[in-house]
């Protein structure tokens, strides 16, 4: 896959810095919170901590730099999006979550939104499945990591299937392998890719797609 920065529109020039089973969690990070909010989160870190999943989000690294650019970095390198939305979370907060939601989506990330209270929702999202905080918000949050284990299996068998593309079993390995953290799936994508001949792809491939204007 291509990244392009939102910052300028440009192709990504360095390496994405991989995070291996680590969620990407995006909430309100100033001002007041509600309490309902805080004991959300620390359910989530929790039940994420028992899983043997990382957490970050955009106050872990201090960049010095450009606050969007900091962020793409930190989301990108993520296999898990976590969204904590509440009632009165300023709008403008509210549009930056559903930004950076929108991203980890059209990445190929699985992503989840706890919602607090009864918050206005983007109608773009009204068929998103969603969780409720408060009362069984842990096993919700359980279910949801237990999912991850059939998704990233299911992306091994995708990539089985795709000898003929190459680019997209390369693509199905690494999604499976920053969910499951077993970097031997990196090994293999790279061998899968060094083995690749052009002529020998399907014609339908994403290289012959992406040739299609």
């Amino acid at each position: 896959m291509i990244y392009y920065s939102p910052v300028d529109g440009d192709v990504r020039q360095q390496p994405v810095e991989w995070r291996p089973r680590t969620a990407f969690v995006m909430q309100q990070l100033g001002g007041r919170l509600p309490p309902e909010v805080t004991k959300a989160r620390r359910c989530i870190d929790r039940e994420l901590k028992r899983a043997r999943f990382e957490t970050i989000d955009a106050t872990s690294i201090v960049s010095g730099k450009d606050f969007l650019a900091k962020i793409w970095n930190l989301m990108l390198g993520c296999p898990v999006g976590i969204a904590i939305v509440h009632e009165g979370i300023p709008d403008a907060t509210l549009a930056n979550i559903y930004y950076e939601l929108g991203i980890l989506q059209a990445y190929g990330r699985e992503t989840l939104v706890v919602r607090v209270g009864d918050p206005k929702l983007p109608s773009d999202t009204v068929r998103t499945e969603w969780i409720r905080g408060g009362t069984g918000l842990a096993k919700a949050i359980r279910g949801f990591l237990d999912g991850l284990d059939d998704r990233g299996r299911y992306y091994l068998e995708m990539s089985s299937l795709m000898d003929r593309d190459p680019l997209r079993a390369v693509d199905y390995l690494r999604r499976a392998a920053i969910l499951s953290g077993d970097d031997t799936l990196l090994g293999e994508a790279r061998r899968i890719w060094t083995e690749a001949a052009r002529e020998e792809r399907a014609k339908t491939s994403v290289e012959e797609l992406a040739l299609s204007f």
